[in-house]
């Protein structure tokens, strides 16, 4: 079945965002995929506020069509999403890809996503000078290719040459800030007086419609 329905629309699945951009088509391959898990959180051992670790979707799907050795739209970089109705559930970019193939010679896709913490962690940031909250926080997003939503916050600290994440991590305890990727991939980062408490989901109950998604646009993450 091809979704033809367009993220990043001022119609799309974005709740908070409204800025138009050019759209992506959908397959919808739920009904051919055997597991789907998804791995996503904080470590609160680390800093001065817990840390956000790296979304990560782990995907199997038995589908003739879906042959990472020869289908031009599935490669490291296509955008994934898994979505119940209207409502997304994770967003993120291909990393790891391998096909095996069953005793009938039906590819069985072995396919691993994950969010925009990953791809944070492999941008190299230039040093930067002391700078209010919300303008460090702009920066991390577009050096990574990520909206954000961020409040004012009080100035940081300088900071030399590291990965995106590491500076997000400097950042974040400069600050005194809860900071996260959401299930849009889209990075929160509210200041310290504005911290919304977090909420932990042990497991949700996938019965609304749910679709797991490929984009067949070409689009990649280094994009």
């Amino acid at each position: 079945v091809l979704d033809e329905s367009y993220l990043d629309s001022e119609l799309d699945l974005l709740e908070a965002l409204v800025v138009p951009q050019p759209g992506y088509i959908w397959q919808d391959i739920t009904s051919e995929s055997t597991s789907i898990d998804i791995d996503r959180g904080m470590d609160p051992s680390r800093g001065i506020t817990a840390r956000p670790f790296a979304g990560t979707m782990n995907v199997k799907v038995r589908d003739p069509y879906l042959d990472a050795l020869a289908n031009e739209y599935v490669g490291i970089g296509t955008r994934v999403r898994l979505r119940v109705g209207s409502q997304l559930v994770y967003t993120g970019a291909v990393t790891q890809l391998a096909t095996d193939y069953d005793a009938t010679g039906t590819p069985v896709l072995s396919l691993k996503g994950v969010d925009g913490i990953a791809r944070m962690n492999s941008v190299t940031m230039p040093e930067r000078s002391a700078e209010n909250y919300e303008d460090r926080i702009a920066g991390i997003a577009d050096a990574a290719g990520l909206y954000f939503h961020a409040a004012e916050g009080g100035d940081v600290w300088a900071a030399p040459s590291m990965t995106a994440l590491e500076l997000l991590f400097a950042t974040q305890d400069s600050e005194g800030s809860f900071v996260w990727v959401d299930r849009n991939n889209v990075l929160q980062a509210p200041a310290w007086d504005t911290n919304p408490v977090p909420v932990s989901v042990k497991r949700t109950n996938l019965v609304a419609n749910p679709s797991f998604e490929l984009s067949l646009s070409g689009w990649e993450a280094a994009n």
